[in-house]
């Protein structure tokens, strides 16, 4: 009885794992929140007053245009009406083209420079 008694024990001390972590790194956690918190804050005054032309960051709410890229990010409608995933699809490819561009002539130039005697 006493091993059991022993194995219940330390079932009682032990914790959620996610409170353990809460506990040991709260105090390296929250200062980033309360950093992005006030930056949001901040954003949504100056948009408030007219200051800049960005929309707040309470457009993800009030915004439909806003909610349906988030909510629905495959839908296609035709033409440039699109989801928010074909967009970003679109960029990236963008991106890769624009990449392989770069490195195509940037090696290319570097074998040629890297070929000729030096004076």
């Amino acid at each position: 009885m006493t091993a059991t008694t022993r194995i219940g024990s330390n079932r009682t001390k032990s914790q959620n794992p996610l409170l353990t972590f809460w506990n040991k790194n709260k105090s390296e956690i929250i200062p980033p929140i309360i950093g992005i918190l006030g930056f949001l804050v901040v954003w949504q005054f100056i948009s408030m007053t007219g200051l800049i032309k960005l929309p707040p960051p309470s457009s993800l709410w009030t915004d439909e245009r806003t909610r349906t890229l988030l909510m629905y990010p495959f839908y296609d409608r035709g033409g440039l009406d699109k989801g928010l995933f074909w967009q970003t699809l679109a960029s990236l490819g963008r991106v890769a083209q624009g990449y392989s561009l770069a490195a195509i002539v940037g090696i290319s130039v570097g074998i040629l420079v890297g070929t000729q005697p030096l004076n």
